[in-house]
């Protein structure tokens, strides 16, 4: 296969939020609530992996019907809603996400079964580097990687690339390449 050169949006290195507008102690508060939120939404990311994994669980252990009784029963919840759950679970089997900051909807994105796996590769090697992995940027990152194998296998020319504007994601966001 190829080699294309993948350029991506890095998200997270925009123009930060000012802290230096705010006095001493409001600063303080707020970095701190930004803290304690991140790493709010870092349980929540662990919290769908182990209820994906409880589901699925359940699900092998019920006849057939039975679970969706069950969901409905217990959660109120479509077969479509825990289906989601048990794809983060199946395709994130050894990812601890509480050092990694996932929005939920980025996960079922990520987790779907049309998702090629070097999306998933990809969106776990930026959230490692501190990245903010959102819908948006899951999204993009899942049509960088279908768009790259439909290149690879009926471009004529190899050396096609696909890149990445920055209008794809945010106005202000730089291009890195992750190569």
């Amino acid at each position: 296969m190829p080699n294309l050169s993948k350029q991506m949006p890095e998200q997270a290195k925009y123009q930060g939020f000012d802290y230096q507008i705010l006095d001493r102690q409001t600063q303080i508060i707020v970095k701190q609530k930004t803290s304690e939120i991140k790493g709010l939404i870092r349980q929540t990311a662990q919290d769908i992996y182990k209820v994906g994994q409880n589901l699925a669980e359940v699900k092998q252990k019920l006849k057939h019907g039975e679970f969706r009784n069950w969901l409905k029963t217990e959660f109120n919840w479509s077969i479509s809603s825990a289906t989601k759950f048990m794809q983060v679970s199946e395709q994130f089997k050894n990812v601890n996400f509480t050092h990694f900051n996932f929005a939920t909807s980025a996960l079922y994105v990520l987790a779907a079964p049309s998702t090629p796996e070097n999306a998933r590769q990809h969106a776990l090697k930026l959230a490692s580097r501190g990245e903010n992995i959102t819908y948006s940027l899951a999204k993009l990152i899942v049509k960088h990687h279908k768009e790259s194998a439909n290149i690879n296998l009926y471009s004529p020319n190899p050396k096609d690339s696909i890149t990445v504007t920055q209008a794809d994601i945010q106005p202000a966001s730089p291009l890195v390449n992750l190569t």
